[in-house]
Parts: structure tokens; C-alpha cells; sequence
């Protein structure tokens, strides 16, 4: 359906450039409406879809003959889980804001999602650091209970030894005090 969309859809992106501003077939509440329906779709299948949306953008691209809607429905289907594909989701994003000007309306929602991918990316940065953080303090604890183990050892021969001091100690004969 989407492939078939792609490739016979007449209303093709005018050239990057042009001031002539993109008239979408539906308006931004239209385009929702039809998410909330693609985002309440089975997850595997959404999955299938995204797989052939990647193909096919990627046919298209170099065809440069991505549609309108086409595009602003694969993006819709991936709005529904962004973290998923944050690259396919800000290049599909990046593709669409370089075929022209948009209806504000259009902007508005592109620019939403721009700022929905930036926090992403902050997240999983911070994820990264905070993992990264994770594994030296595992290390250090590592480190220092090693360390604690080692003196536990050395304390127990001290021990071990002093015992053995005064074993030998209080085993000696024991001369009477000089008067």
C-alpha cells in the first residue's frame, strides 16, 4: 500500500529551493486523527511497516521521488514510537522540511517533533554517561572490596601470629623473680 503509494503518487515535494509553499492533502488535525488509528495497530506490525517505509524512502530518495503523503504517513507511524527509530524518524523529519515551506501548521508539528527527537538523544546521551558512570563505580567497589579482602588476610595472620607469639611466650619456663 505504502510502496504503491511512494511510487504512483502525483503529488510530488517541489525542488529544495522553490518558495512555493507545499500544500498537504490533509491539515495537521487530519494527520493526527489517522496516527492515534496506525499507532493502535498490532506492535509487529507496525514493526513490518517501518521495515518496508526504511526501504522504501531509501528507494525513493534516490529516485527523488518521495510524495507528500507518503511521507507525512510514514511519519505518523513512526511518531508512535520514537525512541525506536530516532535516525529514521529525524532524517524522514530533515527530508520533509527540505522539500520547501510549509503550511505554519506543518511547521509547528515538525518542529515538536524535532525537539521530541533533541530530548531523545539528550536521554540516551545521559543513559550512555550514566551507564558509563555505573561500570567505573562497579570497578572502584570492585577495587576497594578487594582491597578490604587483602586486609582481612593481613589482619588474620597479625592475629595468627600474635597468637602464636604468646603461645610461645607463656610455653617458656618461667624463672621466679629475683629477690
Amino acid at each position: 500500500m505504502l510502496a504503491g503509494a511512494l511510487s504512483s503518487c502525483s503529488t510530488l515535494l517541489p525542488m529544495a529551493g522553490q518558495n512555493t509553499t507545499l500544500r498537504p492533502q490533509r491539515s495537521v488535525e487530519e494527520l493526527l486523527t489517522e496516527r492515534i488509528d496506525r499507532c493502535g495497530q498490532e506492535k509487529s506490525l507496525r514493526a513490518d511497516k517501518i521495515r518496508l517505509l526504511r526501504t522504501q524512502l531509501q528507494q525513493a530518495r534516490k529516485e527523488n521521488s518521495l510524495a507528500i503523503e507518503p511521507a507525512l504517513d510514514g511519519l505518523m507511524l513512526l511518531s508512535c514510537e520514537p525512541g525506536a527509530t530516532p535516525g529514521l524518524m529525524g532524517d524522514l523529519i530533515n527530508h520533509l522540511i527540505s522539500m520547501g515551506p510549509w503550511p505554519e501548521q506543518y511547521d509547528a508539528l515538525f518542529d515538536l517533533l524535532r525537539s521530541e527527537q533533541r530530548a531523545i538523544a539528550q536521554y540516551n546521551a545521559r543513559l550512555l554517561e550514566s551507564t558509563r558512570e555505573n561500570a567505573e563505580m562497579r570497578q572502584s567497589l570492585q577495587t576497594q572490596k578487594d582491597e578490604l579482602t587483602k586486609l582481612q588476610t593481613s589482619h588474620k595472620a597479625a592475629i595468627k601470629g600474635i597468637g602464636e607469639i604468646e603461645e610461645t611466650l607463656d610455653s617458656r619456663p618461667h624463672k621466679p623473680p629475683s629477690p
